[in-house]
């Protein structure tokens, strides 16, 4: 899926194909259930890829609707917290807790939504 997220269609896909993002949004989060570090960090991986375009001559507007669509909802953002705070406290999924760093810090240090 990260692949596919990654080409330009795929990331187009993620807020132009109806459907698309509610039914990636479900998997990511009944993906962190399985309570398996390679599985939240492939995850977590795809949604970052979503943030920022993998791909050349990329629309800036395209980046800027795929960003507010992921920070859209509460509950999926809590999510991503609940899953950071529990491999902090337990100390384990160092590559899970790497790549939600990068993705909160794409969110807060990059500015595409002006």
């Amino acid at each position: 899926m990260r692949r596919l997220v990654a080409s330009r269609a795929g990331f187009a896909a993620f807020t132009n194909l109806p459907g698309f993002r509610e039914k990636l949004g479900l998997k990511v989060i009944k993906s962190f259930k399985f309570d398996d570090d390679g599985v939240s960090h492939a995850a977590v991986d795809l949604i970052a890829t979503l943030m920022q375009p993998m791909h050349d001559n990329y629309n800036l507007r395209q980046e800027q609707l795929n960003k507010s669509s992921l920070l859209s909802t509460k509950a999926f953002l809590e999510k991503l917290v609940d899953l950071l705070k529990c491999h902090v406290m337990r100390g384990t999924g160092a590559l899970v807790i790497n790549a939600l760093l990068d993705f909160f810090s794409y969110v807060l240090c990059v500015d595409t939504t002006a």
